[in-house]
C-alpha cells in the first residue's frame, strides 16, 4: 500500500516529475534470461511429436531451435523489462484472467518490452511480451485483460508451432511444383492461415475474458486502440507559440491552417493482410458478447488509480524510446503533450531540448532524410508540429534549439551532459551558419513587418539605387523574427563568451584541416605508436563478446555452436587479460546469474549507447541520448573505455566481407576494402571513449582458418596487449 501511494504522489507532483528516471529491471533475473538457449532447446525436444512423419518431426525440431534462439536474442538485448512496476501490473491482470487455470498460469510468463509500438505477442515457449506503447494507449484495465486473453489463446493453441509447420509445408510444396503460383499467391496462402489463427484467438480469448468480471465494452475499445495505434496517445492542438517568447517569434505562415481529419473508415478487405480486418473482428466479437450480460462488470478490478499512474509512466517511457530511435518529431510532440499537464517538469523540457538537438545535428549533417515526416500524409494534430518543424530553415532550427537549451542552462547547472549539449549546438551554429550571426541583433522584434518603402524614382542615380537596395535588404532582415532569437542573450556576457569560444574553435578546426577519421591516422593519433595502438589502459569494461559461426556460403549461423563458442571466447579474453595483468570487467548477458540485475541494467544502457556511436555516419557526431547514465556507469566501475570484440568464422566471400565490415565499422572506412579476404575468420575489436564516444582503437584481422583456437587466442592476446601497452 505504501508503495502504491508513493507512485501516485510521483505522478501528481510536477516537482517529482523532474526527477523522473526511466524504468529499470529489479529483483532476481528470471530463468528465461539466464538459461542458455541450447539447454532450452534440448528441453523442448521432449515436445516433438514422435508419432508424426519424419519431415514433420524435423520441422518441429527446427522450430524449437530457431524460436528459442530468436526469443533469447530479444531477452538478452535489454529491451525486455522484469520486476518493474508496469510488468508487475501486467502479471497481476494476467493472473486474474488465469485464476481458473493454474496449470496454464504456471506455463506462462509475462514481460513488458521497451518499445513504442502498440502491440503484444505470445511465443511458443510461454513468454508473452507486451510493448510499452500498448500500455500508453490503452484506456483501462479491462482492455489490457482482453488483449492478454487473446495472446494466452495463441499460446494455448500452439499457434506459433502450427503456423511454422504450415509455412514450411507450403514452401516445400511450392518448390516441388504443387503450388505453381506467383509468390504473391504463396504469401496469401500463409496469410490466410494466419487469419484463421487470429480469428480463433479472438474467439477463445473472448471465452477466457467472459469468465472474468471485466466490462465487455472493453473489447470494442481494444479494437479502437488497435485501429488508431498509428496516432499519438492524445490529440492536442499544437501552436507555434509554444516555442515563442518576447524575442523569438515566427511568421504566421509557420502555423498550419488546418489538419488532416482522422479517418474513421477501415478497409474491410483483408486479402493482403496477415490479420482479419478489424470490422470482421468486431462483428465476430459482438456476436459472442451480445449473448452475455454486462451487469456488474467493471473497467478496473485491481486499481484504477494504479492503472492511470502506470499509463502515465508508460507515456514518459516512450520519450526515451523515440530519442533512442531518432524519432525526433514523436519525442517533441509527446513531450509537448505531457507538458500541457506538467508545464514545469524539467525532465520533459530536457527531452524536448534533446529532441531539438538531435534533429538539428542530423539536419546540419544532411542525414535526416530517413527520419523525415511529410505533414500532408499525417492525420490529426501531430501534423501541425511536423509542419512547423519542416517549415524552419536550417539556421532557424539551429537558433531555436540553441535558445531553448540555453534558457535552461541554469536549471541544469550541475548537469555536465546538458552543458556540453549547449556548447555542441552552439558550435554547430557557428560552423554551419556562422555567417548568419551578423544578422542577429539585440532587442525585441516588431509584431509586424515594416511597411514597404516608397517606389524608387525612375531617374534615381546609381548611388541612390544602391542605397535603396541596402535599405530594402536591411528592412527584409528586420522583418524576419528569427533574427531576434538572441535579442536578450546578446546583451549577456556569458552568451557572448560562448559564441567567442565557438568561433575560436572553428578557426582552430579550419587551421588543422582535420579528417573525420583523424583518430585512426597513425601520424596524428594520440593512441597510435610504432604502427600499433598503445592505449595505456589499466582497466577496461568489455561488453558481450561476439562470436558467429556461419554455414558455408554465409547462408545461416550454426546456432548451438555459436553460443558455445561465445562462452569459449569469454574465457579466452579473461585468461589473456590475467596474463597481461589488465583488469577486464566483463558484462555479458549470457553469463548473468539471477543476482546480476544491476549488471543487466548497466549492460542495457551500454549496448544502446554503443549502438548509437556505431550508427553515427560521416560528418555526424552527437551526444548520445543516455550519456548521463553512461557517465555514471563509467564512474561506478572506474573506467574510461568500453571494449567490444568478436570473431566471425566461416566461408566469407568478398561481397559478404564488405557487408559485414561496413555493418560493424560503417564510420571507419579505412578498415574495409583494404584487401581481398582469403581467410575464413574475421577477428575484430573496437574501443570507445566513454566520455566522447570516439574510437580509441579498432582492429580488423583476417585469418585463413576456421575456429582455430590457437590463432584466436593469439589475436585476443594481441588486442588486449595493445590496450594495456603504454
Amino acid at each position: 500500500m505504501r508503495l502504491s501511494i508513493l507512485w501516485i504522489l510521483l505522478f501528481i507532483s510536477p516537482i517529482a516529475f523532474s526527477q523522473y528516471e526511466p524504468l529499470q529491471s529489479s529483483g532476481n533475473i528470471p530463468k528465461d534470461f539466464t538459461t542458455p538457449s541450447y539447454i532450452k532447446y534440448q528441453q523442448e525436444l521432449e515436445n516433438v511429436d514422435r508419432s508424426a512423419r519424419r519431415r514433420t518431426r524435423k520441422n518441429q525440431k527446427e522450430f524449437f531451435l530457431e524460436s528459442n534462439y530468436a526469443i533469447d536474442d530479444l531477452l538478452k538485448s535489454g529491451y525486455v523489462l522484469f520486476n518493474d512496476p508496469v510488468t508487475n501490473y501486467v502479471n497481476e491482470v494476467a493472473a486474474l484472467i488465469l485464476k481458473d487455470d493454474p496449470q496454464l498460469k504456471n506455463e506462462l510468463r509475462f514481460y513488458v518490452v521497451r518499445s513504442a509500438s502498440v502491440n503484444a505477442f505470445a511465443t511458443g515457449q510461454g513468454v508473452v511480451l507486451v510493448n510499452m506503447g500498448l500500455i500508453a494507449q490503452l484506456e483501462n484495465e479491462a482492455q489490457l485483460a482482453f488483449i492478454l486473453a487473446h495472446e494466452i489463446s495463441h499460446f494455448k493453441e500452439k499457434h506459433a508451432l502450427e503456423f511454422f509447420l504450415t509455412s514450411k509445408e507450403i514452401d516445400r510444396k511450392n518448390k516441388r511444383g504443387f503450388l505453381r503460383r506467383r509468390d504473391f499467391n504463396t504469401t496469401l496462402a500463409k496469410n490466410q492461415f494466419s487469419k484463421e489463427q487470429e480469428s480463433e484467438a479472438d474467439e477463445l480469448g473472448l471465452d477466457l475474458f467472459l469468465k472474468s468480471k471485466y466490462n465487455l465494452d472493453a473489447v470494442d475499445g481494444a479494437f479502437n486502440v488497435l485501429q488508431y495505434s498509428y496516432l499519438p496517445f492524445a490529440q492536442v492542438p499544437f501552436n507555434k507559440s509554444f516555442f515563442e517568447d518576447d524575442y523569438l517569434l515566427f511568421a504566421d505562415n509557420y502555423q498550419l491552417d488546418s489538419i488532416n481529419a482522422i479517418s474513421t473508415e477501415v478497409n474491410d478487405d483483408d486479402t493482403e493482410s496477415t490479420h482479419p480486418s478489424l470490422p470482421k473482428r468486431r462483428i465476430a466479437a459482438s456476436t459472442i458478447i451480445g449473448k452475455n450480460s454486462n451487469e456488474g462488470r467493471k473497467d478496473f478490478i485491481i486499481s484504477e488509480s494504479r492503472f492511470k499512474t502506470l499509463q502515465k509512466r508508460a507515456r514518459y517511457e516512450l520519450l526515451e524510446y523515440h530519442l533512442r530511435n531518432y524519432e525526433f518529431y514523436d519525442a517533441i510532440y509527446n513531450s509537448y503533450l505531457l507538458q500541457q499537464e506538467f508545464p514545469e517538469d524539467l525532465y520533459l523540457k530536457k527531452v524536448m531540448a534533446k529532441a531539438l538537438y538531435g534533429m538539428t545535428k542530423f539536419i546540419n549533417a544532411k542525414q535526416f532524410s530517413d527520419f523525415e515526416y511529410n505533414e500532408s500524409e499525417l492525420e490529426g494534430e501531430f501534423g501541425s508540429v511536423v509542419y512547423f518543424l519542416n517549415k524552419l530553415e536550417k539556421y532557424e532550427l539551429n537558433a531555436l534549439t540553441l535558445r531553448y537549451a540555453y534558457l535552461l542552462k541554469d536549471q541544469f547547472a550541475n548537469d555536465e551532459v546538458f552543458q556540453n549539449m549547449i556548447k555542441d549546438i552552439c558550435q554547430d551554429f557557428i560552423n554551419k551558419h556562422g555567417r548568419k550571426l551578423k544578422d542577429f541583433k539585440e532587442g525585441r522584434p516588431s509584431k509586424s513587418p515594416p511597411p514597404p518603402l516608397q517606389k524608387l524614382a525612375e531617374d534615381a542615380t546609381e548611388e541612390e539605387k544602391k542605397k535603396y537596395e541596402e535599405i530594402q535588404e536591411q528592412r527584409k532582415k528586420n522583418s524576419r523574427f528569427i533574427y531576434f532569437a538572441f535579442g536578450d542573450l546578446l546583451a549577456q556576457k556569458d552568451f557572448n563568451n560562448l559564441l567567442t569560444e565557438c568561433k575560436k574553435e572553428k578557426k582552430k578546426q579550419n587551421k588543422e584541416e582535420e579528417d573525420d577519421s583523424e583518430f585512426l591516422n597513425p601520424t596524428s593519433s594520440d593512441y597510435y605508436s610504432n604502427g600499433r595502438f598503445a592505449l595505456g589502459e589499466k582497466k577496461i569494461l568489455a561488453i558481450n563478446p561476439y562470436y558467429l559461426k556461419l554455414k558455408k556460403g554465409f547462408k545461416a549461423p550454426y546456432l548451438i555452436q555459436t553460443e558455445k563458442s561465445q562462452n569459449n571466447l569469454n574465457n579466452t579474453i579473461t585468461k589473456n587479460a590475467d596474463r597481461l595483468k589488465l583488469k577486464v570487467i566483463m558484462l555479458d548477458a549470457k553469463d548473468f546469474s539471477k543476482k546480476d540485475v544491476e549488471a543487466y541494467n548497466d549492460l542495457r544502457d551500454i549496448q544502446e549507447w554503443f549502438g548509437h556511436q556505431m550508427e553515427m555516419g560521416d560528418g555526424l557526431s552527437m551526444i548520445a541520448f543516455n550519456q548521463e547514465r553512461i557517465n555514471a556507469i563509467a564512474k561506478k566501475y572506474k573506467i574510461d573505455s568500453f571494449l567490444w570484440a568478436g570473431v566471425v568464422s566461416g566461408k566469407v566471400p568478398k561481397n559478404m566481407y564488405e557487408t559485414f565490415g561496413k555493418l560493424i565499422f560503417n564510420q571507419l572506412s579505412w578498415l574495409y576494402g583494404v584487401a581481398s579476404p582469403k581467410g575464413e575468420s574475421i577477428i575484430f575489436s573496437i574501443v570507445l571513449d566513454t566520455k566522447t564516444g570516439q574510437a580509441k582503437m579498432a582492429t580488423f584481422d583476417l585469418v585463413e582458418f576456421v575456429d582455430h583456437k590457437d590463432i584466436i587466442n593469439q589475436r585476443v592476446y594481441d588486442i588486449l596487449g595493445q590496450i594495456k601497452r603504454k
